[in-house]
């Protein structure tokens, strides 16, 4: 007997759905006929409290020997009926036949037998008493039928199971699954209910943990179940079983086990890039990839190989691979790879197996070859046919594309195509291209030119010699045609030959010219292209020049009245007349009158002629008056007289066209004008004049008659200038000048009206300030020439008091001293108050003494201005004569400043003693030689007496002085302006309270002292140079700060002029603040070879070239090339001056560089 393959039972079963599903359970091996069926365990019930019925009556016995080993885990005293179900191949066993078993070891010893079930299936029923745990085996020890009441019926008692029973039919035991197993089951409920869902679980360790599976659906009475389980969502595992249990009414069963089985991982393939037999191309990238499938764990490696290759081009490493996944590897380099076919290998491990697939592709790195490419073109299409080939690939099934200029068609199925809508006469790329069924462009290229268009022209914008010809056609503006006119040729200016001539026109336009006026020429044209195709000649047009105006247009005039003619034209034409701005259409009349008008009007007319063309340009304008009415009186007649000629004036009259003048009962022609110079007289000649306007209407009344006398010859000028001085006036005198009717005096520059008066007083002076005059004798005929100029200086101002006196008693007699004063020129002493002694200088001593005698002394300054006030008086006794030389006080000094005096003198002795009197208050000064008076104020007055003490006793007074501080120093900055000509600057500055004098620094160096003046001028200098001055106040106190810096450029006459050859430019000349142009002449000099002079005078439209008086202004010129001289001659009022422009030149230059200009005043 074989051993049977061991099943392994728990007591909770699993239910499978479905019935018959492969084998979970090793089988017995068949004997022949009943004795050894082939039996395969089904599923294990347990029935609980239940009836049921059983026969133990024996039948017919056969010998067999086969087990059936199973594991029965109930509890041990527990009753159970339990029913172990078989299917076998032998499944004919007549009803009541059966087999009988035995357990081993016994459960509870006896023999049982195999019935046929009610539902003819055969199963083993254990009843009876608990069968404890553990495994069995179950030994087949009879197999026979039982006769008709051979056995009897007992009933058992048993406990009723918690719900429906499962079979599990499939999976079995030990075997091994790959992929999706179909597991199998069967619900036996004998209560006859329906369970509602059956709960499958998988452990993948034997037993020991569970998991959820799936939860499926019940829907009958006995439910066969089946469900498909994909095992590659678990690992691989040896220890695998599935438990099923049934849910009936909201109550779970016990579980149905399945034995022990195997997972394996089944790893799948699939290639899906690239494709078997794939066109590859190096144009686009390949991405190799596959479908794999493999476990839920553990990882997979991916490899793929080129032909033979060893070394795979790429590797890949995935996981979860339970469901399907894409691996993409990286790029194929498509390039390294010959043309022609290439297998590429696939591989996959999981390190236990390795699966392999293979596929074929080809590679095509070549463009297809162009064959047959042809292009023909028309004048605005172009054909284009083409063929190719390729032998790896193929073509595509749209191969051909083809592009004219830079419009491309789609890829197209055709080898043909042709271009419509194109410019003639244009060279286009035409490319023809082909492409094989993987990308690749195989093309050529080629240059094609459009014929030109046949031409199509309009004529146009006639005039009297010429007509525009304007190609209308669809040519390129730089296509050449050839033109007829007639019988010549039109040529590229337009002009007409008796050749054929190519021209291109511009714009595509040309105007024909050089064609008589008023003709009519019949016109043709063709073209060619850049090849040098030439176009049929084109239709004929006519085209008709338009004809001239009339030359001249003769009117003739009335007051009331014009008549308009002019010349005929030849030809069919007719005429227009442009009456004051309104067209009138004349027909072939030429001639036009104009009626209705009034007198003294102005209108205007022209003429066109009009033919085929049009009508043709105007007529110069002409402008005509009706007669006018004869003009009236003229008024406001004015005479101004000279010496050699008088000028005429009079107002302008109304319609007038001209003026005569009666001069001296003479008549003369006046022009249009009204001015009338009458020259060549004597001085002092007496004339008459009158006017009359006239106009083409007549003449007026001569106006009231004007009697004028020419002027006398100007005075002399001037002499015998002379002034008296005084400290703030200048009296300034001269004598009469024969004929002169006035005097003018220019004071300082300022030239002022003296009216007849041959003094002048200057008054309001500063002291000791400088002054020029100059004096000029007027009349009706001018004004004299300037006197020789007077300079002076006013008196200075009385001196002031003389301070900070000084007395001492000498041996010799008594010395004064004293500050000097300025502008002194003497000092008086006065004596006892009565004598007076006269001095030059700021010392005195008084001689001749009385020892012992006191004398008093004042001091007081003399200039030619007066005197100052007296000085304070000091008192100074004589020294005895036995101790003259003992007592007097040497050295006697004082030192003055604003806020201090302090005295000081030499000792008489070693050891002698000092009283000081300050102001009254006695002060003992011991043996100090120095007394110093501080904290004073500034011009304060003090008095000092120095004595010796002899012994304890004071004697006389040897030293007296009277002093003042001194003022406090000047403040303020001085602000200093200049004013520059061309050799010389003037300084002008305000004047600085308390200054005595003012300090110039010139150039770095002081060099002038002006006194109490505030201006300076600095002379002699060259001009365009630059100078730096500063200026300080000073006083006895001492100095200010110099004032900031100036810097001053005396005036340049040159100028430097940029030419450009056969440009203009102006020169303005400008005077400033004149009183008297008498004196002044402009000069100007120039370069003549390299400038020209246009105009003199700009401000009149004549160009003033010539010397003399220039017409219409107050100048008169002298002009030679290189040289220009202008005198102005205008009168100035007294006290005022005159600023403006005197002319504006007007120069062209020779040359293209700088050249100079100077000028002069």
């Amino acid at each position: 007997m074989r051993k049977i393959t061991v099943l392994t039972l728990y007591f909770f079963l699993v239910t499978l759905i479905g019935q018959n599903v492969g084998v979970l359970a090793a089988s017995i091996t068949p004997d022949n006929g009943l004795k050894n069926p082939n039996w395969s365990y089904v599923a294990s019930h347990n029935f609980g409290e239940q009836n049921f019925y059983s026969s133990n009556t024996p039948g017919v016995y056969l010998d067999g020997k086969e087990n059936l080993i199973f594991d029965i885990n109930h509890s041990p005293y527990e009753v159970y009926h339990t029913r172990l179900e078989f299917t076998s191949n032998k499944n004919n066993l007549p009803p009541g036949c059966g087999y009988e078993i035995s357990f081993s070891p016994a459960v509870f010893g006896g023999s049982y037998y195999i019935l046929k079930s009610f539902y003819n299936e055969p199963f083993l029923d254990i009843e009876g008493v608990p069968i404890g745990g553990g495994t069995r085996d179950i030994k087949i020890t009879k197999v026979g039928c039982f006769g008709q009441n051979l056995g009897s019926i007992h009933v058992y008692k048993a406990y009723k199971p918690a719900n429906d029973p499962v079979m599990i039919s499939s999976p079995r035991y030990n075997e091994v699954y790959k992929g999706n197993m179909l597991l199998t089951w069967k619900v036996q409920n004998l209560l006859m209910r329906t369970p509602s869902t059956v709960k499958i679980e998988i452990s993948l360790d034997g037993g020991y943990s569970w998991d959820d599976v799936e939860t499926v659906p019940a829907w009958q009475v006995n439910h066969v179940g089946e469900y498909l389980m994909n095992l590659n969502r678990y690992r691989p595992s040896n220890q695998a079983m599935i438990r099923i249990s049934a849910n009936d009414s909201g109550m779970w069963g016990e579980y149905a086990y399945s034995p022990l089985f195997t997972i394996q991982t089944v790893m799948k393939q699939s290639i899906l890039t690239p494709a078997s037999g794939q066109m590859v191309s190096d144009l686009q990238s390949l991405i190799p990839s596959v479908s794999v499938t493999g476990s839920a764990s553990g990882n997979l490696s991916l490899s793929y190989f080129i032909d033979a290759e060893s070394t795979p081009r790429d590797t890949k490493v995935i996981s979860n691979t339970a469901t399907a996944q894409q691996v993409n590897f990286n790029a194929l380099n498509v390039q390294s790879l010959s043309e022609g076919p290439h297998t590429m290998k696939f591989t996959v491990s999981d390190g236990a197996q390795t699966i392999q697939d293979t596929v074929v592709f080809q590679v095509d790195k070549n463009a297809p070859a162009v064959g047959v490419f042809q292009a023909t073109a028309t004048d605005t299409t172009i054909q284009v046919t083409g063929t190719a080939t390729d032998t790896i690939s193929g073509l595509h099934a749209l191969p051909y594309r083809f592009t004219i200029g830079t419009s491309a068609t789609d890829w197209l199925a055709a080898g043909a195509h042709t271009a419509t809508g194109l410019i003639p006469n244009t060279n286009y790329t035409v490319k023809f291209e082909a492409r094989d069924a993987v990308g690749h462009i195989g093309s050529q290229t080629k240059s094609v030119q459009t014929k030109a268009q046949s031409p199509s022209f309009v004529l146009g914008q006639a005039n009297d010699s010429s007509l525009e010809v304007t190609f209308q056609d669809g040519n390129p503006a730089g296509t050449q045609y050839q033109l007829k006119a007639g019988a010549q040729y039109v040529n590229g200016s337009g002009g007409l030959s008796s050749t054929a001539v190519w021209f291109t026109p511009t714009n595509k336009k040309i105007r024909v010219t050089g064609i008589a006026s008023n003709t009519t020429l019949v016109y043709q044209a063709k073209a060619k292209n850049a090849l040098g195709e030439e176009t049929d000649w084109s239709s004929t047009r006519n085209g008709e020049t338009l004809a001239n105006p009339p030359a001249t247009l003769t009117p003739e005039a009335s007051q009331r009245y014009l008549r308009i003619s002019w010349p005929a034209t030849g030809g069919t034409v007719t005429y227009e007349i442009e009456v004051d701005g309104a067209i009138v259409n004349n027909g072939a009349s030429n001639t036009y009158l104009h009626s209705s008008l009034t007198p003294n009007t102005r209108h205007t007319y022209r003429v066109r002629v009009k033919n085929g063309s049009g009508a043709g340009s105007w007529s110069p304008l002409l402008a005509a008056f009706t007669l006018p009415d004869p003009p009236t009186i003229p008024l406001q007649i004015e005479v101004a007289p000279s010496q050699k000629e008088q000028t005429i004036t009079w107002g302008i009259v109304a319609r007038a066209e001209g003026y005569d003048i009666e001069v001296d009962g003479v008549v003369k022609d006046a022009g249009s004008g009204q001015r009338y110079i009458h020259s060549g007289l004597e001085p002092e000649t007496q004339h008459t004049y009158r006017i009359r306007a006239k106009n083409t209407g007549g003449i007026s009344e001569w106006s009231a008659l004007v009697t004028s006398q020419t002027l006398p010859y100007p005075p002399q000028k001037p002499g015998a200038l002379t002034a008296e001085p005084a400290i703030h006036e200048m009296a300034v005198s001269w004598e009469p000048v024969a004929g002169a009717t006035g005097y003018e005096i220019e004071v300082d520059g300022l030239i002022l009206d003296n009216a007849n008066r041959t003094s002048y007083l200057h008054k309001e002076l500063a002291a000791l300030s400088p002054h020029t005059y100059r004096i000029r004798a007027t009349n009706a005929g001018g004004k004299s020439a300037w006197s020789e100029p007077l300079e002076t200086v006013t008196h200075p101002e009385k001196p002031a008091i003389p301070t900070n006196l000084i007395a001492t008693a000498e041996a010799d007699g008594n010395t004064l001293t004293w500050y000097k004063v300025p502008h002194a020129e003497s000092y008086e002493i006065e004596i006892d108050g009565s004598t007076i002694m006269n001095v030059t200088t700021n010392q005195y001593t008084h001689t001749g003494l009385v020892p012992n005698k006191a004398y008093a002394y004042r001091v007081r300054a003399v200039n030619i201005s007066g005197y100052s006030e007296w000085g304070s008086k000091v008192t100074l006794t004589a020294l005895p004569n036995q101790q003259a030389s003992d007592l007097a006080l040497t050295n006697v000094a004082a030192v003055v400043t604003n806020r201090s005096i302090t005295v000081s003198w030499e000792t008489v002795a070693i050891d002698a003693h000092y009283e000081v009197e300050v102001d009254g208050v006695l002060t003992d000064n011991g043996l100090d030689t120095i007394y110093h008076h501080g904290g004073l104020g500034a011009n304060e007055f003090h008095t000092y007496k120095i004595r010796l003490k002899q012994e304890g006793t004071p004697a006389n007074w040897i030293a007296v002085l009277s002093l003042s501080t001194l003022p406090d120093s000047l403040q303020g900055n001085i602000e200093v302006n200049a004013i520059a000509n061309n050799n010389s600057i003037e300084l002008r500055w305000d004047q600085v309270e308390g200054a005595s004098g003012y300090d110039i620094e010139v150039d770095g160096q002081t060099v002038a002292s002006t006194g109490t003046s505030t201006t300076y001028t600095d002379t002699g200098l060259e001009s365009g140079t630059s100078h730096t001055y500063r200026v300080r106040a000073k006083n006895e106190a001492g100095v200010t700060v110099w004032s900031p810096a100036i810097v001053k450029s005396t005036t340049s006459p040159s100028y430097i002029v940029n030419g450009v050859k056969g440009k203009t430019f102006d020169l303005s000349l400008l005077g400033s603040n004149v009183q008297d142009f008498s004196e002044l002449t402009y000069v100007v000099t120039y370069d003549a070879s390299a400038l020209e002079v246009v105009d003199l005078y700009d401000f009149t439209p004549a160009l003033d070239q010539q010397s003399g008086k220039i017409a219409g202004s107050n100048l008169e010129v002298t002009y030679t090339p290189g040289r220009i001289t202008f005198k102005k001659s205008q009168n100035i009022v007294p006290g005022t001056s005159w600023s403006g422009e005197v002319t504006t030149i007007i120069f062209k230059s020779k040359i293209t560089g700088q050249t100079t200009i100077d000028v002069k005043v």
